[in-house]
């Protein structure tokens, strides 16, 4: 499993996201986890709301729960455009992040709209640490880390400025 060791700046805030009041996702066995999905939030935030980007973390929380009827957050990590990683949901729970791939895979969005902007460098760093940390405690090859806009998705997340070959290139 993944731990503060692969990730200095890893916060967990699962308690403190928003839940449906009776949804619940399903889970899975660790060793059903096969792949990563990389997300942006597509949300214009070069600047985040809050130091860290944890309101930012919050409002997507919310977004998921009020607006999608989902039962919690969507993503399993978030990281913002400080750098900043949050651990938003337990690896073993297979949210709605990536249809179609939700069942074997993380999700990891970047805070920012990359279509738009480049990533921030030390977002980039960070997000490159986070998932080669999971690589690692998933055994899973740089290949199937994945944007979403891969699974295939009708969207160019995480952002026609994300460049996943160059992403995948850094893991290995």
């Amino acid at each position: 499993t993944l731990n503060a060791a692969h990730i200095p700046t890893l916060n967990d805030v699962i308690d403190e996201l928003a839940k449906h009041p009776k949804k619940r996702y399903r889970t899975r066995k660790p060793g059903d986890i096969r792949q990563i999905v990389v997300h942006c939030s597509a949300v214009d935030a070069r600047e985040p709301t809050s130091p860290g980007g944890l309101r930012d973390v919050q409002a997507y929380a919310e977004h998921h729960v009020t607006r999608l009827d989902w039962p919690g957050i969507g993503y399993h990590y978030i990281i913002a455009p400080d750098g900043t990683a949050y651990k938003t949901q337990a690896n073993t729970t297979v949210s709605y992040h990536a249809s179609g791939a939700n069942e074997k895979s993380l999700g990891v969005c970047a805070i920012g709209h990359f279509d738009n902007y480049p990533v921030p460098e030390k977002q980039w760093e960070a997000a490159v640490k986070l998932v080669r940390g999971l690589m690692t405690a998933y055994n899973i090859p740089a290949d199937k880390v994945i944007g979403h806009r891969e699974v295939p998705a009708a969207k160019s997340c995480p952002g026609r400025k994300f460049d996943m070959e160059a992403f995948r290139k850094e893991l290995t």
